[in-house]
């Protein structure tokens, strides 16, 4: 049975591990490889209790599987917009894919979310077709924003655009 529930301080690296293969999963083909290959869990783990963002993990069998971070939007210097909500990234681990896990995760962040934000924010990587298919059966669509994201490392510059929904 699956179980949704707040990430405990001992789960960050294994939530961290689960995104990193996730990671190298989804975003072959679309993220520099050398920039994927040299992701390292226990940084995402720290990067993450630093945060001050809401994780949710989806747990089978007493083993992390997804998780959804969310919380205030980010402007784009990263200080805080406490006006609007934003749904930082859902991953679900490759293994449990097309299980609703994803949806569970979703629904879960859309519920807690409702009544504190008027709407929820997103961004997605533009050639992340996969992603943007999920978010827009969820009900998400873009709203015209664009920007650029470079993987550190790289030259890469990526296009991400927002994806709002009404709460």
């Amino acid at each position: 049975m699956l179980e949704i529930r707040p990430m405990s301080d001992g789960e960050a690296l294994a939530t961290a591990e689960m995104h990193v293969r996730t990671w190298r999963s989804a975003y072959t083909g679309i993220v520099p490889g050398a920039f994927l290959a040299a992701m390292d869990p226990a940084q995402f783990a720290e990067r993450r209790r630093a945060r001050r963002t809401t994780v949710l993990v989806a747990v089978r069998d007493g083993v992390i599987i997804g998780n959804a971070d969310y919380g205030h939007y980010r402007e784009d210097d990263g200080s805080p917009d406490p006006r609007h909500g934003e749904l930082n990234a859902i991953y679900v681990d490759p293994s449990a894919w097309g299980t609703g896990t994803g949806h569970a995760l979703f629904a879960a962040v859309e519920q807690e979310m409702t009544g504190t934000w008027p709407d929820m924010r997103l961004w997605v990587l533009e050639d992340n077709l996969r992603a943007r298919r999920f978010y827009e059966r969820q009900g998400m669509r873009p709203d015209g924003a664009s920007d650029f994201w470079t993987p550190h490392g790289t030259a890469a510059r990526l296009r991400e655009l927002r994806y709002v929904k009404a709460l």
